[in-house]
């Protein structure tokens, strides 16, 4: 695979901790939300989420939240930009690592894995169709 497409695939946050940590790109392609998106995670991760993501990203996920109009670049939108159809892989990276370049900061320090994982369940929700 090229690295064109490693980045293609993957996004160039995780390609870039490919190069870095010496991951080989199947493993990164491998790595998948371990924990099924049922009622009781979902739940989890509305909580994680209404505490350390709304007020940047909004109640519904729209990139409106209370500090947002403060914030250069403006926080994502959900329903577009996980319509873009983001890895399992890159979704952790971002919200353990955050996104260079932008107020997204990451949560691996605040969070375990297994709460990350909860509240990409619950972010997954604000896209308009299946995933």
């Amino acid at each position: 695979m090229t690295a064109t497409r490693i980045v293609r695939v993957v996004g160039p946050a995780v390609a870039a901790a490919m190069v870095l940590g010496g991951l080989q790109a199947g493993a990164a392609q491998e790595v998948r939300n371990p924990i099924p998106p049922s009622p009781d995670s979902l739940a989890i991760g509305r909580t994680i989420y209404a505490e350390h993501c709304a007020v940047c990203h909004g109640v519904n996920g729209r990139g409106d939240g209370p500090l947002a109009r403060t914030m250069v670049p403006r926080p994502a939108d959900f329903r577009v930009h996980l319509a873009e159809g983001h890895s399992d892989a890159q979704l952790f990276e971002w919200v353990s690592n955050g996104v260079p370049d932008t107020g997204m900061t990451g949560f691996a320090d605040v969070l375990s894995d297994e709460e990350r994982w909860h509240v990409i369940n619950y972010i997954l929700t604000f896209l308009p169709v299946e995933r």
